[in-house]
């Protein structure tokens, strides 16, 4: 079967693979910090996200109508739930009851009417949207973490990301055989093992 774009499929693999391994090791260092397991999920749901692309981008043409759309909706929901996740466990670091539980049932709200939304919409830019919205909340949110350990790689991995995502709508490409897309993913790697960084720190409030 050929692949229809050979470099994105490569890149978000390695994406996945990259991410998949970051979010065992947060699990398995967790030490029971809910806010450490929280992101430990969001790598491991951008991983799902990142193979679902991959595969989409890779063989979607040649899978069908039924099968290309399962797994373009399953791209966009499970990254969509990365960005909740990450924003969940920065509120379980950051902040005590009851603003905790104030801003996590906002991300709830959030994550509920972007999974509505995205039932009938397929446009990629609305995810970036909602990760947008997400980690600017989180650079936020790190902001009263700066003098914790961590916090200066958590804090450049939401830049990194922000930039990533910034690449990814810019419809910027390096070369014919290396488009926006290839490009939002190398990025996003530099920036999840900075965030990988951070996170693997982070102590519950």
């Amino acid at each position: 079967m050929r692949i229809a774009e050979p470099t994105t499929l490569i890149t978000d693999y390695v994406l996945a693979a990259l991410d998949a391994v970051l979010g065992a090791r947060l699990f398995a260092r967790s030490e029971g910090q809910v806010s450490v397991r929280l992101w430990a999920s969001g790598f491991l749901a951008n991983a799902a996200g990142a193979l679902l692309g991959g595969t989409f981008h890779g063989f979607g043409p040649y899978l069908g109508s039924g099968i290309d759309h399962i797994l373009w909706k399953g791209t966009l929901v499970t990254i969509g739930l990365s960005a909740f996740f990450a924003l969940s466990g920065t509120v379980v670091a950051t902040l005590r009851p009851p603003w905790r539980h104030v801003l996590l049932a906002a991300a709830g709200a959030e994550l509920a009417l972007f999974l509505a939304w995205m039932t009938t919409h397929d446009d990629f830019r609305f995810v970036v949207y909602d990760f947008v919205l997400s980690f600017i909340v989180v650079a936020v949110l790190q902001l009263a973490r700066r003098r914790e350990p961590g916090a200066g790689s958590a804090a450049a991995g939401v830049v990194v990301s922000l930039a990533g995502a910034a690449v990814q709508r810019s419809g910027f490409k390096l070369h014919e055989s290396f488009n926006h897309n290839d490009l939002f993913h190398v990025v996003s790697m530099a920036a999840a093992w900075l965030l990988y960084r951070g996170a693997r720190t982070m102590r519950d409030r």
